[in-house]
């Protein structure tokens, strides 16, 4: 049996419900903690055509300003990992670009007359081959416009659609790729049965990127790309972005309880300071504000599995 491997657990399909606020790197960086069940180089290229999608979804977010997540489903189907990218970020004239994106049946030509014109149309700014690298990468690929509700419909010019959504599929080439599923930890974590995680930005000592992944009454996960000198016993200060329904933003600190890593990051698990750097009460009215509605937290990933 075939499996989405996703943090040392095993899913037939994985959600992940991506923030306009983060960027193509960000979403890169989450996806070095899935597995998918291709062989490794396919993994490499197959993170790549997801970040390039995602990518121009958030481009086309960012220049008309529309709050709107970009959703990526995967799913295990048959021999194939389903993969569908859906946004609202008001679509694109296809014709403008230099292929036709849905024709099956040409290879397209990197060093084409169309594809110069196009790049310096853009000022070279563009190349037009994000949407194609994808393409290629994948065993297949079709776009389609959709309305607001998500229905798929026809491109009339310019405000006649609200998004775009794209289903692909990828060959799968392992096979049991059964994942060792680590226990969980005991004591300050609260067990979430609705999501599997949340990712918000978060700095830590004034300096470090990272995530925030979890939280509860008693403590915090964090996943760090450098652990610095950050080590077992010390204290460090986290701040995350402002919360609705908070209307400010976090700042606590907290003691580092354990370090572990995985693949790309280091899991940092914490336990609250006592302090007025972020009052019990405050913490409270957050965590039940988190565990409500989880959107409500600035420049989130979430992402569900089953």
């Amino acid at each position: 049996m075939n499996y989405i491997v996703y943090k040392g657990n095993c899913y037939t399909e994985l959600f992940i419900h991506f923030s306009p606020k983060l960027n193509g790197s960000d979403f890169f960086k989450i996806l070095e903690l899935i597995d998918f069940p291709v062989k490794e180089s396919d993994n490499i290229i197959l993170r790549y055509a997801l970040t390039e999608l995602v990518t121009n979804s958030l481009r086309a977010l960012h220049e008309r300003k529309i709050d709107k997540e970009v959703s990526v489903d995967l799913m295990v189907s048959g021999n194939f990992l389903k993969i569908i990218v859906t946004d609202f970020g008001g679509g694109f004239d296809l014709s403008t670009l230099p292929i036709d994106i849905n024709d099956e049946s040409k290879k397209p030509d990197f060093t084409s007359l169309k594809f110069q014109e196009y790049r310096e149309r853009h000022g070279f700014n563009r190349f037009g081959i994000g949407l194609l690298s994808a393409k290629i990468a994948l065993d297949a690929f079709h776009l389609v416009f959709i309305d607001r509700e998500g229905k798929e419909c026809a491109w009339k010019g310019g405000g006649s659609v609200a998004g775009t959504r794209i289903t692909a599929a990828k060959r799968m080439t392992k096979v049991g790729n059964e994942a060792e599923v680590k226990p969980v930890e005991s004591g300050m974590y609260l067990r979430r049965l609705q999501r599997h995680s949340i990712f918000t930005k978060a700095v830590v000592n004034n300096s470090i990127d990272g995530y925030l992944i979890d939280i509860s009454t008693e403590g915090a996960k964090l996943l760090l790309l450098s652990r610095d000198s950050l080590e077992q016993g010390g204290i460090i200060s986290v701040q995350v972005d402002a919360v609705g329904g908070i209307g400010k933003k976090m700042v606590f600190c907290a003691v580092v309880r354990w370090l572990e890593q995985e693949k790309a990051f280091w899991q940092i698990g914490s336990e609250f300071v006592r302090d007025a750097s972020f009052p019990r009460e405050a913490m409270a009215k957050l965590v039940k504000t988190v565990n409500l509605d989880p959107r409500r937290l600035g420049g989130l990933v979430v992402i569900e599995g089953t």
